[in-house]
């Protein structure tokens, strides 16, 4: 799997949750759900404050762009295929804030995310 789909499948995670299944017009987009998984984001990355406010706004901002692409009437693909980009321009924003441990902890996680995804939908 490229590491851009790894990057969608990301996305996919922290806008939903988890992968069961839920609709991507019932995603919770707002501003508490970016507030969770930047929270989320902090205890894993161990981020500090500036950091913290630094995810946040980029969680945010990404969150801003994709809810229109989410409610639309396109098929799940095409949604994806749309959010690449912006998930893209989210991985580099965060490789910007995080130092180099976080930034190692980051992939390691992506990974985790990707053999997870791959034993699922091998079952």
């Amino acid at each position: 799997m490229s590491r851009n789909s790894i990057i969608i499948l990301f996305v996919a995670f922290l806008m939903m949750g988890s992968i069961h299944a839920q609709s991507f017009r019932s995603i919770d987009i707002s501003e508490n759900r970016v507030e969770k998984a930047t929270l989320l984001m902090k205890k894993k990355y161990d981020l500090n404050v500036d950091q913290y406010n630094a995810v946040f706004e980029v969680n945010k901002n990404l969150a801003q762009k994709v809810k229109p692409i989410l409610l639309s009437d396109k098929t799940k693909m095409q949604k994806l295929l749309d959010i690449k980009p912006y998930a893209k321009e989210r991985e580099k924003a965060l490789m910007d804030i995080f130092n180099e441990e976080q930034q190692a902890t980051y992939h390691t996680v992506i990974k985790e995310r990707k053999a997870m995804l791959t034993a699922w939908l091998e079952d």
